[in-house]
């Protein structure tokens, strides 16, 4: 979890916290700056959720929110001093944006879209300031004084992309760059009507209380970045000691080294450990486990086949006279 002084933020999918991982680039520039690196997935809803852990310091009557997404705002709430417990303490989840569409109140929830290059010109270009926050989502907390009610705002979306699981840009504008995907918002659905509040911010928009930067790529590009382990490779049959293997790896194994003209002391070892799971087999029946007539067959099967047949000697027969 980012925290920064008494406030904390997350990323959540599906209800759970993201890991989070360092991510120290841009934190010397701002001391009141924290980022993490997280991953993401093509399609996955998402939810930014904001903790206030006691001890709140107001400098007016509210705290307001600010989500950016690749640096273009995306949503917002104001959080008025009210609602804070008596202890300072409250939280606040943001999972999508809500506006007034020709008088008809939509939401889109926030989702992850896949990035696809093209060599050609893309729909949608990224200007400078994209460029250097594309696959970031940020959210920057203000003091704010409470002006009063705000009139409806109505139109169009802050922003339109390719709504959907994958957008595609130019390679030309993403050379040098490691973003695999892009914040984005879900397809539109019948929301309720929301309260707007005039806001004037305390200490200007230059001097924001707290800002948390989350930069989400894929779990391909983390390990590329060596920020998490690669995927082990799974060691060979032939590495692992025998006695470890299932029956269907020892199967697998015995068709491996006939293919392979095995030494025969290395198959009768395998055939000795086969023959022990046999009388494991056979205690498991004493202790009245319920046991499978197929895995009976398939132990004899293996066997069978492990078996190392000895050659039959040459019968001479004497032609001569005598």
């Amino acid at each position: 979890m980012a925290i920064l002084g008494n406030l904390k933020a997350f990323i959540a999918v599906a209800g759970r916290r993201q890991k989070e991982y360092a991510f120290k680039e841009m934190e010397n520039e701002n001391p009141d700056l924290v980022s993490k690196y997280i991953e993401c997935k093509t399609g996955s809803l998402f939810t930014i959720q904001v903790e206030f852990n006691g001890s709140t310091m107001f400098k007016s009557d509210a705290i307001q929110l600010e989500v950016y997404f690749d640096g273009h705002y995306a949503d917002g709430v104001v959080v008025p001093q009210s609602e804070f417990t008596i202890t300072g303490r409250h939280s606040t989840k943001i999972s999508g944006a809500i506006k007034k569409i020709d008088g008809r109140w939509e939401y889109r929830p926030f989702l992850f879209s896949e990035i696809k290059q093209t060599e050609e010109s893309s729909q949608w270009e990224p200007d400078e300031r994209s460029r250097r926050d594309l696959g970031s989502i940020t959210i920057k907390a203000f003091h704010a004084k409470v002006k009063g009610p705000m009139a409806e705002p109505s139109g169009s979306w802050d922003f339109e992309r390719a709504l959907g699981q994958s957008i595609t840009l130019s390679e030309r504008k993403l050379k040098g760059m490691n973003v695999t995907h892009t914040a984005n918002l879900g397809l539109e659905q019948a929301s309720q009507a929301r309260e707007y509040l005039d806001t004037e911010l305390v200490d200007g928009r230059d001097y924001p209380l707290a800002i948390f930067r989350f930069k989400y790529i894929s779990k391909k590009a983390l390990q590329a970045l060596l920020i998490i382990p690669r995927t082990p490779s799974p060691v060979p049959l032939d590495g692992r000691p025998i006695e470890s293997l299932s029956v269907e790896e020892m199967q697998q194994l015995l068709r491996q080294y006939q293919s392979r003209s095995a030494e025969p002391e290395t198959r009768t070892k395998l055939e000795s450990t086969i023959a022990q799971q046999r009388i494991k087999h056979e205690q498991d029946i004493k202790q009245e486990r319920p046991i499978k007539r197929e895995r009976d067959e398939e132990i004899d099967e293996i066997l069978a086949s492990a078996r190392v047949k000895k050659p039959k000697r040459a019968e001479t027969i004497d032609l001569s006279d005598e």
